[in-house]
């Protein structure tokens, strides 16, 4: 199996949800053909170079006849620019280089310590942590051997060594050894045809070809599974570290093509040669535009059969920077983001790649073994596209297949136009969350008790009842929803019995529970309605008497009987003459 960042493959169109769109007209189609990218951060050549996710790594090289590197860049694509990274532990140049995994593999080449001396070393980059560690050493220490990848092992073919004997001179090889990534651990496999150096490596259905060499015109085929090789049709001219696309789309495009082929260094070939793996036979590729230049020893890998890169390497005899791409315009998705959503709300995501158009009868569609529903999208640039994602989709993983304008023509042969990315989102059905509700008491009989209930994952349909052991459901009534955090509903505690109640809230994803969320009490009289449980007098009854109706059980004499005399009538107990009877105490007015 070959190493992918998606495995694209038409087989996958069987799959029965297609999320059909209504594009909005903006962006031109992406141009078949040949482009210059930013430059290399240095001119060089025996770089290697590998693709992963979405930069392609270039490691080590050399300048001209003269210094070796040990720097590390990436180039992305999508953004058109060269970052640095840690550098290589040595010197190299002419090692092979392979990416599995997350990590970048570099075996063998030459370090500049000492001068020119061939490697066995095998050094791992680690992407995710911007760092490198070392493997076990190579059987032998060489340079320009071949190297792919299948299934967690490195294949090394050939290349320039030392062999067995360190201190004779430097022969072409013809060994196969082969290092397991898993176990840190080399084997030997089936020597070759013949010796061989400078090869470049291609893929089909799991086995190995090497395409090319020094002065070579040799195609050989290697079966992992039987350990045996073959030799397949020459190409029709010799290929020193000649570019090869190898497609990863093996089902829809079993070919491979190799780009400005020459015999050694300072070759002026700019023709592209197509071989057809099932015929096993060399193919006329008119169609295909001549080379700019004649590309040796450069850096190169397919990126996800959107584009074929080489950067730097010899140019037409001149060592260049150069980043040189040949764009075949299938479309390529990097990542979804977010690449989650709720099964409850829309979505809107933005799918960055590249190759999007939307200049002819172009689709973009979400797969899985689902129903068919349709989205809107807009393709803001050739690299950007803004989608969203309806509502109501059931949970679980989707694809994504992204159809184009361009390369309509060629889709017979190689199906570019129309590709699908799997695992890039999944649906989510949350279970609601019920963090508080307030209040958190009432009383019983009260009705009408107006509740806020937090939590999230609330959407509609939506029920919230209050329940307790041996006691009636109290359920929420008109629940209103303010965004899908918060939830305002009424309950009525009429004729509900005292305790404390758990709040289960529900909806189409399932239940949460909150225990204990409300205490419901007896009633506390306050006499509104006047029993004198707690006298207030509001009727009054004189328990506690404050006469508002005058029973003189303690005398104001608001009706006078002078219980305790204050003469409003004058009985002259107490004799003021105010009305004057007999002068006991006499006030000089009538004496």
């Amino acid at each position: 199996m070959k190493s992918r960042f998606f495995f694209v493959g038409m087989f996958v169109f069987f799959l029965s949800i297609v999320f059909f769109v209504q594009p909005v007209f903006a962006v031109n189609a992406c141009m078949w053909g040949y482009e210059q990218g930013a430059d290399a951060p240095d001119v060089r050549v025996n770089a290697n170079g590998a693709v992963w996710a979405d930069h392609f790594y270039l490691v080590g090289g050399r300048y001209g006849g003269g210094d070796i590197f040990n720097n590390l860049w990436s180039y992305s694509p999508i953004e058109d620019e060269w970052v640095e990274l840690a550098d290589v532990p040595s010197d190299l140049s002419s090692s092979c280089v392979v990416a599995y995994d997350g990590k970048i593999y570099s075996l063998g080449g030459l370090t500049d310590d000492p001068y020119l001396d061939e490697m066995d070393e095998v050094y791992i980059y680690d992407i995710a942590t911007d760092t490198w560690s070392q493997g076990a050493d190579a059987p032998v220490k060489l340079y320009q051997p071949t190297c792919a990848q299948i299934d967690g092992k490195i294949y090394m073919a050939g290349g320039r060594g030392e062999e067995s004997d360190p201190t004779a001179a430097t022969i072409n090889l013809d060994t196969l050894y082969i290092y397991n990534i898993a176990t840190d651990a080399w084997s030997q496999g089936a020597d070759m045809p013949d010796t061989n150096n400078g090869a470049r490596p291609a893929l089909y259905n799991g086995d190995l070809y090497l395409l090319g060499g020094w002065q070579k015109d040799i195609v050989y085929k290697y079966v992992p599974g039987t350990d045996t090789w073959s030799t397949m049709t020459s190409i029709p001219v010799t290929a020193f570290k000649t570019p090869v696309l190898d497609p990863l789309d093996d089902a829809n495009w079993p070919y491979f093509y190799i780009f400005g082929p020459s015999n050694a260094w300072g070759g002026t070939s700019t023709e592209v040669y197509g071989y057809d793996i099932v015929g096993n036979s060399w193919i006329d590729v008119d169609d295909w535009e001549p080379t700019p230049g004649t590309y040796i020893a450069s850096a190169t890998d397919n990126f996800h059969d959107a584009m074929i890169i080489f950067a730097t390497g010899e140019e037409s005899d001149v060592d260049t920077d150069d980043t040189m791409i040949f764009r075949f315009c299938a479309p390529y998705v990097a990542s979804v983001e977010p690449d989650d959503a709720y099964n409850y709300c829309e979505t809107q995501i933005v799918i960055t790649g590249m190759n999007f158009d939307n200049a002819g009868n172009d689709t973009l569609a979400l797969v899985s073994a689902k129903e068919d529903i349709a989205l809107s999208y807009t393709v803001d640039s050739a690299t950007q596209i803004t989608a969203t994602i309806p509502a109501d989709l059931d949970a679980g993983s989707y694809g994504l297949r992204v159809h184009t304008s361009f390369n309509s023509g060629w889709d017979d042969a190689f199906g570019l136009n129309e590709r699908v990315f799997d695992d890039v989102l999944t649906i989510e059905a949350p279970l609601p969350e019920v963090s508080s509700i307030d209040p958190t008491t009432c009383e019983v009989d009260d009705a009408d008790v107006e509740a806020t209930i937090a939590g999230d994952h609330f959407f509609v349909p939506i029920t919230a009842v209050l329940s307790g052991p041996d006691r009636d459901d109290i359920a929420c009534q008109d629940p209103t929803l303010d965004g899908a955090t918060e939830l305002t509903c009424t309950f009525d505690a009429t004729g509900t019995t005292p305790g404390t109640y758990d709040l289960t809230v529900t909806t189409d994803n399932g239940s949460d529970t909150l225990t204990d969320a409300v205490t419901i009490t007896e009633a506390v009289d306050d006499d509104t309605i006047d029993d004198d449980t707690t006298d207030d007098d509001t009727t009054d009854d004189d328990t506690g008497d404050d006469d508002t109706d005058d029973d003189d059980v303690t005398d104001d004499d608001v009706t006078d009987d002078d219980v305790t005399d204050d003469d409003v009538t004058d009985d002259d107990v107490n004799d003021d003459d105010v009305t004057d009877d007999d002068d006991d105490n006499d006030d000089g007015c009538g004496c």
